[in-house]
C-alpha cells in the first residue's frame, strides 16, 4: 500500500537512499580500523606522522559519513511527506466517494480520527529508518572485519546477539499491545468530544456537561496509565539491553586478556573489536526500535482497511442523460440493514409535473429521493431516467439535473454567496439574487444591498441562522442549478406566513421541470393536483 502512494520521483529517491545507505555502512565499518593503526603504528611506536596520517583520515571519512547521513535524513523526511500527502488524498477521496450505507455504520468522530491517523505515516520516513538499514549492512561488514582478526570473539556475539533478540521481541509484543489500545482509546476519545460538541446544544440543556466531561476525563486518564506504562517499559528495556552490553564488553575484554598475554592481539585490535561490537549488535537491539516505528504503520495499515468499501463507489463512468423528462419508479424496495423503508414503490412524472408526496413518518418518502440521487445503489427494482436505468447512467450527470433541498438544511463556512453557488464558477451574481428573491430571501432585506447580502458570513451549519433562514437558502442553492429536476423535502417548514406563501407561489408558477414536494403542508394540496401517498412497509 505504501509504494503505492509513493511519487515516481520519490521512489527515484529511495532507490538513491539505499545506495548512498550502503556507502555509509561502508565508511562506518573502515574507521575502526583507523583506530587499530593509531594505536598500533602511532602511539606505541611513537610515530607522530602515523597518528597524524589517520587521525585526518578518521575526520576526512566522518565528515563524508555526516553528509552523506544529513542528505539522507532530509530525503527520507521528504518522501514521509509524499506518502502522507498521498495516502491521506486517497484516503479522503474513497470517503467522499463512498456510499451513503457507508456513512450510516460510522460517526463523524471516528471517521475523522482515522483521516488523522494517515499523518502518522510521515513518521515512519525519518532518520531512525535510516539507522535500521544502515545498521543491517554495517553488521554484516563488522562480522567479516572480526573474522579476521580472531574468530574466537565471535562466539561472543553468537551467544549475545540471539539473547538481545529475545529481550528486544519480548519488549515489542508488550509494547504493540500498549500502541494499538492507545490507538482504539484515542480514536474513542475523537469521537466523544465530536459528538459533544456537535450536540452541545442537547449537552447543555439537559444538563449533561459533567457527564460528558467526566466520560472525556475517564478516557483521558486511560490514555495517560497506558502512555505510562509504555514509558515505563521502554525504560526498563534499555536498561536491560545495557547490562547485556556490559557483559559482552566484560568478556571481550578478557577474551582480549587471554590472546594478549600469549601475543595473538594487538592493543589497537582489542580497540577495533570494541568498536565493531556496537556494529555487530546494533540491529539486535534495533529490533525494538524497528518496532516502535514500524508497528504504527501495522496498525494504521490495518485500520485503514476500514476505507476498502466494497460497495458501489461515486464516479463519473457512466452514460450522460442530459435534461431528464420522465421518471419512473418501477416495483422498487430498499431495507436499511434490513429494516424495509420502500415496498414495491411504483409510479412515473414527466416534465412540467408536480407532484406531492405524502405519507406517515417513517414510510419511506426522503428515501425514496435518496434513491433518486443514487446516494444509495443496493435497491430491488428499477429506477429509469428518460426510459435509461440510473445504474447505467453518470452519477454526476444525475446529481447536475436534480436539485434537492432536504428536510435537514447543512450550510458550509463561508459566505451567503459561495453557500448558494456550492463551487460553480457558471453562476452569474444576478442569477443569485434571482434565486433569493425567489426562495424568499430577499423579502425583509430591501434596504441592504444585494453585494453586501452576499458576503454575509455563515458559520459552519449555519448556527447564525434561523431555520427559515437556511431553508431559503437551500431552496435558492438548488434553485440556480436549473435543474430538469426539483426536489423539495417540506420546503415550508420553519417559514413565517409570508416566504411560505412566496415558496408556495413559486412552486404553483414554475414550468420546464419536474417538481417532487414531500410535504404535510395542506396548502400544498390545492395547487399540486398529482398526488402519491406512502404507507410504512
Amino acid at each position: 500500500m505504501i509504494i503505492k502512494f509513493l511519487p515516481k520521483k520519490a521512489a527515484l529517491l529511495f532507490v538513491i537512499l539505499i545506495i548512498f545507505s550502503s556507502l555509509s555502512s561502508i565508511i562506518s565499518s573502515l574507521i575502526p580500523g583507523f583506530y587499530k593503526q593509531i594505536m598500533d603504528q602511532g602511539i606505541i611506536t611513537g610515530n607522530i606522522r602515523s597518528v597524524m596520517k589517520f587521525l585526518f583520515a578518521i575526520v576526512l571519512f566522518s565528515l563524508l559519513n555526516s553528509t552523506i547521513k544529513i542528505f539522507n535524513n532530509l530525503s527520507i523526511n521528504r518522501m514521509g511527506l509524499y506518502v502522507s500527502q498521498g495516502l491521506k488524498e486517497n484516503v479522503i477521496k474513497k470517503v467522499f466517494h463512498s456510499p451513503l450505507n457507508f456513512f450510516d455504520k460510522v460517526s463523524n468522530g471516528e471517521l475523522i480520527q482515522r483521516i488523522r491517523e494517515t499523518d502518522a505515516i510521515s513518521g515512519v520516513f525519518n532518520p531512525q529508518l535510516l539507522s535500521i538499514i544502515v545498521s543491517f549492512g554495517t553488521c554484516i561488514l563488522a562480522i567479516f572485519k572480526v573474522h579476521f582478526i580472531d574468530d574466537r570473539f565471535l562466539v561472543i556475539y553468537l551467544i549475545a546477539f540471539p539473547l538481545l533478540m529475545f529481550v528486544s521481541y519480548q519488549f515489542s509484543k508488550k509494547y504493540k499491545n500498549l500502541t494499538y489500545e492507545n490507538v482504539r482509546l484515542n480514536t474513542k476519545l475523537s469521537q466523544l468530544v465530536h459528538e459533544s460538541i456537535t450536540g452541545i446544544n442537547e449537552v447543555k440543556s439537559n444538563n449533561l456537561l459533567d457527564a460528558k466531561q467526566f466520560d472525556i476525563n475517564h478516557l483521558n486518564d486511560k490514555i495517560y496509565q497506558k502512555t505510562k506504562k509504555q514509558n515505563t517499559l521502554y525504560a526498563f528495556h534499555m536498561e536491560l539491553i545495557s547490562m547485556i552490553n556490559l557483559a559482552v564488553s566484560i568478556s571481550i575484554t578478557i577474551v582480549f586478556f587471554v590472546l594478549f598475554q600469549n601475543e595473538h592481539i594487538t592493543i589497537g585490535q582489542y580497540i577495533e573489536i570494541t568498536q565493531y561490537s556496537s556494529m555487530i549488535l546494533a540491529p539486535a537491539q534495533l529490533v525494538s526500535s524497528i518496532v516502535s516505528v514500524f508497528q504504527p504503520l501495522i496498525i494504521l495499515l490495518k485500520r485503514l482497511k476500514f476505507f476498502d468499501i466494497t460497495a458501489q463507489q461515486d464516479d463519473c463512468s457512466g452514460e450522460e442523460i442530459g435534461m431528464i423528462e420522465k421518471i419512473e419508479y418501477k416495483n422498487v424496495s430498499f431495507a436499511y440493514h434490513e429494516n424495509e423503508a420502500l415496498s414495491h414503490l411504483d409510479f412515473h412524472v414527466a416534465k412540467n409535473d408536480k407532484v406531492l408526496i405524502s405519507g406517515q413518518n417513517g414510510a419511506g418518502k426522503t428515501t425514496m429521493i435518496k434513491l433518486l440521487l443514487r446516494l444509495y445503489d443496493n435497491y430491488k427494482g428499477e429506477i429509469l431516467f428518460n426510459g435509461m436505468n440510473s445504474k447505467s447512467c453518470s452519477l454526476k450527470s444525475i446529481r447536475n439535473e436534480i436539485a434537492v433541498v432536504f428536510q435537514d438544511t447543512f450550510l458550509f463556512d463561508g459566505s451567503l454567496y459561495d453557500n448558494i453557488i456550492c463551487g460553480s464558477q457558471e453562476v452569474s451574481k444576478d442569477e443569485v439574487i434571482k434565486a433569493m428573491e425567489q426562495s424568499g430571501f430577499m423579502r425583509n432585506k430591501k434596504d441592504i444591498k444585494p453585494d453586501e447580502l452576499l458576503k454575509l458570513p455563515i458559520v459552519e451549519g449555519g448556527s447564525n441562522l434561523s431555520g427559515g433562514q437556511k431553508r431559503m437558502i437551500a431552496i435558492a442553492r438548488a434553485l440556480v442549478k436549473k435543474p430538469s429536476v426539483l426536489v423539495l423535502d417540506e420546503p415550508t417548514t420553519f417559514l413565517d406566513n409570508d416566504s411560505r406563501k412566496t415558496i408556495l407561489t413559486f412552486i404553483k408558477e414554475a414550468e420546464n421541470m419536474i417538481i417532487i414536494v414531500i410535504s404535510h403542508d395542506t396548502e400544498m394540496e390545492d395547487i399540486i393536483k398529482k398526488r402519491i401517498y406512502l404507507e410504512k412497509p
